[in-house]
Order: C-alpha cells, then structure tokens, then sequence
C-alpha cells in the first residue's frame, strides 16, 4: 500500500482548525510496484539528455549564465510553472515521451522492451493511485499525482514540448530545472 503524507497550508496561525486543508501525498514508493517504477524512469529519464533547455544542478545554470553576452537592450525573467505536475494533463505528458522514445529510443538503453510496451507499463503504473486514508481506500483521480516516482520525468518532457516555441525565437539564454524557468532575451526580440 502507498504511503501518504500530510501537506499542510502555510500561516495556519490564524486560521480555526476547522478551516485546515489537508492534501494526501500519495508516494508510491515504497508500494509493491516501487520497483518496476525506479526500472521505467530509468529509461524514460535517459530522455531527458534530449531536453536542451533543462539543467541538472545550480552549476549547469552558473555556467549557462557566465558564458551569456548580456550586450544592452536585454531583459531577464524568472517564472515557475504553477502547478505543473497537476495542470500537465495525462494523455500530453504521455505523449511527449512516446514521442521522445520515437525519436532517440536507438540512442538510449530500452533493455529490450519496445515502445508500446515500456509506454503502456508507464501509463498502467501511472494509473495505480489507490491508497488508504482515514475512512477507506481512494483512487487519486488528477492529471499527473505529486509522489510517483515517473512524474518529475514525464512533467519535464511534456513542458519540454511546450516551450518549443521559445527555443524557436531564439533567445539568447532559456534554461529550467523541473519548473523553475530562466530566459534572457533582447527586448527587440521579445
């Protein structure tokens, strides 16, 4: 069975306890299927090599930031994606690594599997959400659920989809860690 941790809201001080929000983290990770998942995101975050704006570590991102030609005229922005495990809907952000499969899986260790196969144990393992909580057991019915070991992987795969068309403006630094962005651009080309 799944683990879930309690995540509560900030400044509770204030708040009666009857107005607390509690939101079950299901983990997955320690569940009977923990280890095909740790196996799958194996290969799938292999993808992530294919990924050309994402940094692994603050260091990648100094040395990006070093190496960049500020010039005059240059505007820089820092965002994060809200959200991004929750608001990735399934189908695209199983989609974009079957996609990626497509594309580098010769380049990458797939252990024999094919793509239809390592993509349809992802998807089944991404569907295995039951957990027990006070009351009985439930499903968490989101798009993509914090605590899955594949979700990190998947989420930056399909945000690596969608920001193709900034790549494709050229700016002259764009990088990300999961959801964390950074892009510096000449206003003229803004």
């Amino acid at each position: 069975m799944t683990k879930t941790h309690k995540l509560s809201v900030t400044h509770t001080d204030s708040m009666p306890i009857s107005e607390y929000k509690i939101l079950p983290i299901v983990t997955g990770l320690c569940d009977p299927t923990g280890q095909i998942s740790w196996f799958f995101n194996k290969i799938v975050s292999h993808l992530l090599l294919n990924v050309p704006s994402i940094l692994s570590n603050t260091i990648q991102f100094l040395e990006h930031f070093h190496n960049t030609n500020f010039g005059t005229e240059r505007v820089m922005e820092s965002f994060d994606v809200e959200a991004l495990y929750t608001n990735a809907p399934m189908g695209d952000a199983l989609q974009a690594p079957h996609e990626m499969l497509e594309l580098h899986g010769r380049e990458r260790e797939m252990y024999g599997l094919s793509r239809a196969r390592i993509m349809t144990i992802v998807k089944e393992r991404l569907n295995c959400n039951v957990f027990k909580w006070p009351g009985g057991y439930f499903s968490e019915n989101r798009e993509l659920v914090l605590g899955k070991r594949l979700v990190p992987v998947l989420a930056i795969c399909f945000t690596s989809r969608v920001e193709q068309p900034v790549l494709a403006r050229l700016p002259l630094l764009y990088c990300r860690h999961i959801d964390d962005c950074f892009l510096i651009n000449s206003i003229r080309n803004g």
